[in-house]
């Protein structure tokens, strides 16, 4: 999952989960600019499995902001990268092995998922706070961590199934 302000709708936090770790990172241009290349690495290895909720519109917003940072890095749209034997143009991103956990059986989003799945609510407060702000509050990053992490533990429930 990510956030995004509401207005401008920039990329604000991006998190990984597994269902021991979870990390999130600053999607400011400046953050970005830093490790944006192995974010990209990473959406586009076919080899590790990438789950969120509705993540259509997360995953375009990610690609756009990733690819912004890295050109402003003064890394060349038109760069060749050796990608084992295949010549792959930068700015042409193709992310791989996403996988849904919407269930449009289950009503109320993610947080009925996460009813559905866990007996539990996930409470939703802090989606709609001021993800612009820095340092992001406690509350925020526990939020987003758990928002990342339920996506992981339903994954694995639902292939359980």
């Amino acid at each position: 999952d990510v956030f995004f302000e509401e207005e401008a709708q920039a990329l604000e936090v991006f998190q990984i989960s597994s269902l021991s770790k979870c990390y999130l990172f600053d999607c400011k241009l400046n953050s970005l600019r830093l490790y944006g290349d192995i974010l990209l690495e990473l959406m586009e290895n076919k080899n590790v499995t990438k789950v969120g909720y509705a993540v259509g519109n997360d995953t375009s917003k990610l690609k756009g902001a990733v690819e912004r940072a890295l050109l402003l890095n003064d890394v060349d749209d038109m760069e060749i990268r050796e990608e084992g034997n295949k010549k792959k143009k930068k700015g042409c991103s193709q992310f791989e092995n996403i996988v849904d956990i919407h269930d449009k059986k289950i009503a109320g989003g993610l947080a009925g998922l996460v009813k559905h799945y866990m007996g539990k609510p996930l409470k939703k407060t802090q989606q709609m706070s001021d993800w612009t702000r820095r340092p992001l509050l406690k509350q925020q990053i526990i939020y987003a961590a758990l928002d990342a992490f339920v996506c992981v533990y339903i994954y694995n429930l639902q292939n359980a199934q």
